[in-house]
Protein backbone atom coordinates (compact mmCIF):
# COMPACT_ATOMS: atom_id res chain seq x y z
CA UNK A 1 0.00 0.00 0.00
CA UNK A 2 1.17 3.37 -0.85
CA UNK A 3 1.60 6.68 1.27
CA UNK A 4 -0.57 8.57 -0.50
CA UNK A 5 -3.16 4.71 -0.87
CA UNK A 6 -3.25 5.27 2.68
CA UNK A 7 -4.35 8.94 2.97
CA UNK A 8 -6.90 8.17 0.98
CA UNK A 9 -8.35 5.34 2.90
CA UNK A 10 -8.07 7.56 5.81
CA UNK A 11 -10.17 10.38 4.59
CA UNK A 12 -12.72 7.47 3.53
CA UNK A 13 -12.81 6.34 6.94
CA UNK A 14 -12.76 9.86 8.84
CA UNK A 15 -15.99 10.76 10.87
CA UNK A 16 -16.15 14.48 11.09
CA UNK A 17 -18.02 14.38 14.64
CA UNK A 18 -15.17 12.07 16.19
CA UNK A 19 -12.47 13.91 14.85
CA UNK A 20 -13.66 17.29 16.40
CA UNK A 21 -14.34 15.35 19.65
CA UNK A 22 -10.94 13.66 19.51
CA UNK A 23 -9.18 17.46 18.30
CA UNK A 24 -9.98 18.64 21.76
CA UNK A 25 -8.99 15.68 23.79
CA UNK A 26 -5.88 15.47 21.39
CA UNK A 27 -4.23 19.10 21.29
CA UNK A 28 -0.99 19.45 18.92
CA UNK A 29 -1.99 17.44 16.10
CA UNK A 30 -1.59 19.01 12.91
CA UNK A 31 -3.64 16.94 10.84
CA UNK A 32 -6.53 14.62 12.52
CA UNK A 33 -9.00 12.54 10.45
CA UNK A 34 -11.10 11.31 12.85
CA UNK A 35 -11.04 7.04 12.06
CA UNK A 36 -12.26 5.05 15.02
CA UNK A 37 -9.19 2.68 16.80
CA UNK A 38 -10.81 -0.64 15.46
CA UNK A 39 -10.29 0.38 11.53
CA UNK A 40 -7.02 1.71 12.66
CA UNK A 41 -6.15 -1.54 14.31
CA UNK A 42 -7.85 -3.46 11.01
CA UNK A 43 -5.44 -1.25 8.80
CA UNK A 44 -2.91 -1.64 10.89
CA UNK A 45 -2.91 -5.64 11.15
CA UNK A 46 -3.33 -5.38 7.42
CA UNK A 47 -0.01 -3.53 6.97
CA UNK A 48 1.97 -6.09 9.21
CA UNK A 49 0.85 -8.59 7.12
CA UNK A 50 2.49 -6.87 4.15
CA UNK A 51 5.91 -4.82 3.64
CA UNK A 52 5.34 -2.94 7.15
CA UNK A 53 9.06 -2.18 7.03
CA UNK A 54 8.20 -0.14 3.42
CA UNK A 55 5.34 1.59 5.72
CA UNK A 56 7.40 2.87 8.62
CA UNK A 57 9.72 4.32 6.02
CA UNK A 58 6.29 6.96 5.26
CA UNK A 59 6.39 10.32 7.03
CA UNK A 60 4.08 10.56 10.26
CA UNK A 61 1.93 13.79 8.51
CA UNK A 62 -1.64 12.82 10.82
CA UNK A 63 -2.66 11.75 14.25
CA UNK A 64 -3.95 8.79 12.33
CA UNK A 65 -0.66 7.86 10.61
CA UNK A 66 1.23 7.74 14.10
CA UNK A 67 -1.30 5.77 15.66
CA UNK A 68 -0.73 3.00 12.61
CA UNK A 69 2.88 3.34 13.04
CA UNK A 70 2.90 2.88 17.01
CA UNK A 71 0.51 -0.69 16.20
CA UNK A 72 2.89 -1.69 13.39
CA UNK A 73 6.00 -1.19 15.77
CA UNK A 74 4.10 -2.80 18.69
CA UNK A 75 2.80 -6.03 16.53
CA UNK A 76 4.45 -6.75 13.52
CA UNK A 77 6.66 -9.78 13.35
CA UNK A 78 10.34 -8.87 14.25
CA UNK A 79 13.26 -9.98 16.86
CA UNK A 80 13.14 -8.72 20.25
CA UNK A 81 16.16 -6.45 19.52
CA UNK A 82 14.29 -5.47 16.45
CA UNK A 83 11.20 -4.23 18.77
CA UNK A 84 13.26 -2.78 21.32
CA UNK A 85 15.47 -0.77 18.23
CA UNK A 86 12.38 0.26 16.70
CA UNK A 87 10.63 1.70 20.10
CA UNK A 88 13.67 3.55 20.49
CA UNK A 89 13.76 5.29 17.57
CA UNK A 90 9.95 5.90 17.85
CA UNK A 91 9.55 7.15 21.38
CA UNK A 92 11.03 10.72 20.74
CA UNK A 93 8.14 11.29 17.71
CA UNK A 94 5.62 10.52 20.11
CA UNK A 95 3.68 13.99 20.96
CA UNK A 96 0.62 12.79 22.62
CA UNK A 97 -1.04 10.51 25.41
CA UNK A 98 -3.11 8.74 22.74
CA UNK A 99 -0.31 7.17 20.77
CA UNK A 100 1.95 6.80 23.77
CA UNK A 101 -0.58 4.50 25.30
CA UNK A 102 -2.12 3.01 22.71
CA UNK A 103 1.56 1.92 21.65
CA UNK A 104 2.38 0.81 25.18
CA UNK A 105 -0.71 -0.89 25.39
CA UNK A 106 -0.22 -3.24 22.17
CA UNK A 107 3.25 -3.82 22.58
CA UNK A 108 4.28 -7.49 22.27
CA UNK A 109 5.98 -9.07 25.09
CA UNK A 110 6.93 -12.45 23.79
CA UNK A 111 9.91 -13.75 25.72
CA UNK A 112 11.84 -13.20 28.71
CA UNK A 113 14.30 -11.63 26.84
CA UNK A 114 11.48 -8.29 25.55
CA UNK A 115 10.94 -8.73 29.23
CA UNK A 116 14.27 -8.03 30.62
CA UNK A 117 14.89 -5.21 27.70
CA UNK A 118 11.27 -3.15 28.10
CA UNK A 119 11.80 -3.06 31.72
CA UNK A 120 15.56 -1.35 31.32
CA UNK A 121 13.85 0.81 28.52
CA UNK A 122 10.88 1.59 30.95
CA UNK A 123 13.36 2.33 33.94
CA UNK A 124 15.60 4.44 31.86
CA UNK A 125 12.74 6.20 30.47
CA UNK A 126 11.45 7.48 33.78
CA UNK A 127 14.53 9.50 34.33
CA UNK A 128 14.66 11.30 31.03
CA UNK A 129 12.54 14.55 32.56
CA UNK A 130 11.00 14.81 29.14
CA UNK A 131 7.03 13.98 29.08
CA UNK A 132 6.12 11.81 26.93
CA UNK A 133 9.33 9.34 27.14
CA UNK A 134 8.76 9.22 30.87
CA UNK A 135 5.19 8.55 29.76
CA UNK A 136 6.08 6.03 27.92
CA UNK A 137 8.34 4.45 30.61
CA UNK A 138 5.44 4.02 33.11
CA UNK A 139 2.43 3.06 30.64
CA UNK A 140 4.99 0.07 29.79
CA UNK A 141 5.44 -0.63 33.56
CA UNK A 142 1.62 -0.32 34.35
CA UNK A 143 0.69 -2.75 30.52
CA UNK A 144 3.13 -5.43 31.18
CA UNK A 145 4.88 -5.50 34.80
CA UNK A 146 2.39 -4.48 37.30
CA UNK A 147 0.42 -7.43 38.87
CA UNK A 148 -1.77 -8.35 42.17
Amino acid sequence: MSDEALCEELRTLSDRKYRDFNSKMIPGSSIMYGVRMPELRRIAKRICSGDWRAFLEYPSESHEHSILRALVIATADMSCGERLERTDEFIPKIHDWCVCDTFCNAWKVNSEEAYSGLWHMSISLLGTDAEFPMRVGAVMMMDHFLDE
